[in-house]
């Protein structure tokens, strides 16, 4: 089957045990994904962005000073590159999600032009309402990491289609309704959230404009704060 040669040449030269432990933990991450990725999503990014950093920081002290300096360049790449990808956390998403709708677009189409023109949309709208809809593309990419894992386990692609649609429904819900993000003050302490003079809804802060708004009310009526006791 396509996906069975696709992952085996994925995972050539590893033992079964070895790839079936990998296949496990892929299951594990994509359901952390898929129920609680909102609140994870930025030090899940911090992890990317050390990751990438330590292979090129690896690399390029390699090519200067052999093995030796390959590890002194590791640490210091990952550190820069966890900084770099926590300051560019939104736009970072954003870029994943327009690159994940390019390559769908263009393998359901077959038009590369219809899937740049789908990655740019979905890059921007993703770039201006992230905070809304940052637990639905954890959902979305944390139920397709689960059900590759299981093809890759041994699960036939049909029923691993409907599982991860399920998951993924489920948890765009659960994220979206149940899970807010709560601001973080200049010392790192959580401020607790004014409540809307209106509705009575928890506010949210727009650190770009330096205002709280309303999810719930007119997005251009600014309502008067209430704090919490």
């Amino acid at each position: 089957m396509a996906q069975d040669s696709l992952i085996g040449g994925l995972t050539s030269g590893m033992s079964p045990e070895v790839v079936s432990f990998l296949l496990i933990i892929g299951v594990i991450i994509g359901l952390i994904l898929v129920f609680v990725g909102k609140r994870i999503w930025r030090p899940l990014m911090s992890i990317v962005g050390g990751f990438f950093g330590g292979i090129f920081g690896f690399v390029l002290g390699y090519a200067l000073g052999g093995f030796i300096g390959g590890l002194i360049g590791a640490p210091i790449g990952a550190i820069i590159g966890s900084m770099i990808f926590v300051a560019i956390a939104e736009f970072a998403v954003a870029v994943l999600a327009g690159i994940v709708a390019f390559g769908l677009v263009t393998i359901i189409t077959g038009n590369l032009i219809i899937g740049i023109i789908a990655g740019i949309g979905v890059l921007i709208f993703t770039s201006i309402f992230i905070e809304q809809i940052i637990g639905i593309l954890m959902a979305v990419a944390g139920s397709l990491i689960v059900g590759v894992s299981l093809m890759g386990l041994g699960l036939e692609i049909g029923l691993a289609a409907i599982i991860a649609l399920v998951l993924m429904i489920a948890g765009s819900i659960i994220q979206t309704l149940f899970i807010r993000i709560r601001p973080k003050g200049a010392i790192g302490e959580p401020l607790q959230s004014p409540i809307c003079s209106r509705c009575g809804r928890a506010l949210i802060n727009d650190s770009a404009r330096n205002r709280w708004y309303c999810p719930d009310c007119n997005p251009e009526y600014i309502p008067k704060p209430v704090q919490n006791e």
